[in-house]
């Protein structure tokens, strides 16, 4: 892929929240205040691509990856008085033009990756099967999802997966990890790194 064709995977959609964000803050923080209101939600519609990866869209992960990242440092960085919340929706398989017409294949591909079990090739066959569409949410479900989410008056979390499919992909990849972590519990703390219990307690409450 070059660099030109990064657009069209959604790098430049990350650029495009990153300002309406600002935007949005600046008004919320300064100035709903004015006005008697206090706070506001900025929603995010990323994608469980967000969490979960497969194979051939490196690309739009890392555009996505990103999005999560960006949302999620700012809504640390917000003094909890403000009461603004940032959220994350990440919805799976969606009725929309994802594998319709904004499906494309980038650039030329390297021979060494033409056989028919490669991982990137299985993939596409398996998105070529129009029954696995059957079960998307529409872009409907995803705006009453938005909606819903905050109204309801629970706590509004940073990362929210939308649908079946989503929940179930995103607390297999979350399990994944865990069971990775503790395995390597023993490797990773023999290279020192202790923080002591104050500044480790302190670290704690700012990476919540």
């Amino acid at each position: 892929m070059m660099h030109d064709e990064l657009g069209l995977t959604g790098i430049d959609a990350v650029w495009g929240a990153v300002e309406v964000t600002k935007r949005a803050l600046g008004v919320m923080r300064d100035e709903n205040p004015k006005t008697g209101q206090r706070g506001g939600v900025i929603l995010f519609v990323s994608s469980m691509g967000g969490f979960v990866t497969t194979p051939g869209s490196a690309y739009y992960h890392a555009s996505k990856f990103a999005m999560e990242g960006f949302a999620e440092s700012v809504a640390k960085e917000l003094h909890t008085s403000w009461n603004i919340h940032l959220s994350v929706l990440e919805p799976g398989g969606t009725t929309t033009e994802y594998l319709g017409r904004s499906f494309k294949m980038m650039g030329s591909r390297h021979p060494a990756y033409a056989a028919a079990d490669m991982p990137t090739n299985q993939m596409l066959a398996l998105l070529e099967n129009k029954d696995i569409r059957k079960g998307f949410s529409s872009a409907d479900d995803i705006a009453r999802a938005m909606w819903e989410l905050v109204t309801r008056g629970e706590k509004i979390p940073i990362r929210v997966p939308i649908g079946n499919d989503a929940w179930a992909a995103v607390v297999d990849e979350a399990g994944k990890v865990k069971a990775e972590l503790e395995a390597l519990e023993p490797f990773s703390t023999s290279f020192g790194g202790s923080l002591g219990s104050e500044a480790r307690d302190a670290l704690g409450e700012l990476t919540q």
